[in-house]
């Protein structure tokens, strides 16, 4: 129906105005994949708000991904997105609510996701450069869409999305704030588990796709190599609490001390406790992201996912990136060595 109203001239997008540092724009960020894409997003959250301190900032978000930024300083309206066509109801009260002019379409693959914000009240949709939709002639940057550049980072295009505000990211990498009760939270999980200013290392098995994953006997040779070569640093074992089981059996087999790290924090103190990190090792993953955002140090395994879109750029902080392709099994790939994730991580620590 939308579409056909479409097709009609009955729907009808606005074209972006030019907003100055005094103004008092109602903007939406809205990103509804995945956890890493939401964090990375706050990238472009950062400038905006830096350039625009009188406006209104609403991030949405693919629920429980968006509570990361809860209480944070920087967004006044956190819209949890449920999935299609799923808490309409709620979802829309909450953006009329927020009376919003523009939304930026930072990162979504839902087609159900335009009407909705059309029908609560948005009219100005800026769509990320390179990305298309069935809805682009309501974007006020049609022209670009579907005219992205090869080998693009995800950061690159997010800088030209904010471009059009006459913006660009001061920096290649995400920006968290944890809320002070977050990094209280943190704290004390920390201080309970006798880790409190200890060198922390978290070892984060899990991922989105098994094409993105070590297998989890190699995540538990490595443990094992880097325990001998660092007896003092603590190892973490992290992930979702629905990975919880995975680790449990890194953690067995891996015949070092471990603690496993999945369910004891909700996420904005997940994430504060990354700050408290001295070295990351993981996969191309939302855990990285958090990495980064704390400029945390650590090894990035690639497997069969393009390094081009999220690999660490220039001015993002110290990585060592390891790549490697493979037969992927119900496990993972096994292609990377952990001998050579050992030494990479000893590189990072001199």
């Amino acid at each position: 129906m939308f579409q056909a109203l479409l097709d009609r001239g009955a729907v009808q997008g606005r074209p972006l105005a030019q907003y100055g540092a005094q103004d008092t724009p109602r903007l939406l960020l809205v990103i509804t994949t995945s956890f890493g894409d939401l964090v990375a997003s706050t990238a472009a959250l950062e400038v905006l708000r830096q350039t625009f301190p009188k406006a209104v900032i609403g991030v949405m978000g693919k629920h429980p991904f968006e509570t990361v930024l809860k209480d944070d300083p920087r967004v006044n309206a956190l819209i949890p997105y449920w999935g299609k066509y799923r808490r309409v109801c709620r979802t829309r009260r909450m953006i009329r609510e927020g009376r919003f002019d523009t939304a930026l379409l930072l990162n979504m693959n839902d087609p159900d996701v335009i009407p909705l914000l059309y029908v609560s009240g948005v009219r100005c949709f800026v769509r990320m450069p390179g990305r298309t939709t069935i809805y682009r002639r309501i974007c006020a940057n049609q022209n670009d869409l579907g005219t992205g550049i090869e080998g693009e980072h995800m950061y690159e295009a997010m800088d030209r999305i904010v471009r059009y505000f006459g913006l660009s990211l001061p920096s290649p990498q995400p920006v968290l704030r944890p809320s002070p009760a977050a990094q209280d939270q943190a704290r004390r999980f920390l201080d309970g588990a006798g880790l409190a200013g200890k060198r922390l290392v978290a070892v984060h098995p899990g991922a989105s796709i098994p094409a993105k994953a070590w297998s989890e006997g190699r995540f538990a040779e490595f443990i094992r190599f880097f325990h001998e070569r660092r007896p003092d640093d603590e190892i973490l074992l992290t992930g979702a609490p629905a990975e919880t089981g995975k680790c449990e059996r890194i953690a067995r087999r891996c015949g070092a001390p471990v603690r496993v790290v999945t369910s004891e924090l909700d996420l904005p103190a997940f994430a504060a406790l990354f700050s408290h990190l001295s070295l990351f090792i993981g996969g191309d993953s939302g855990a990285f992201h958090l990495a980064q955002a704390f400029q945390i140090p650590g090894v990035i395994l690639y497997f069969q996912t393009p390094v081009f879109r999220t690999r660490p750029l220039p001015g993002a902080g110290r990585y060592r990136i390891l790549q490697a392709s493979g037969a992927v099994t119900r496990h993972g790939v096994d292609a990377i060595e952990p001998a050579d994730v050992v030494a990479a991580a000893m590189e990072l620590q001199s």
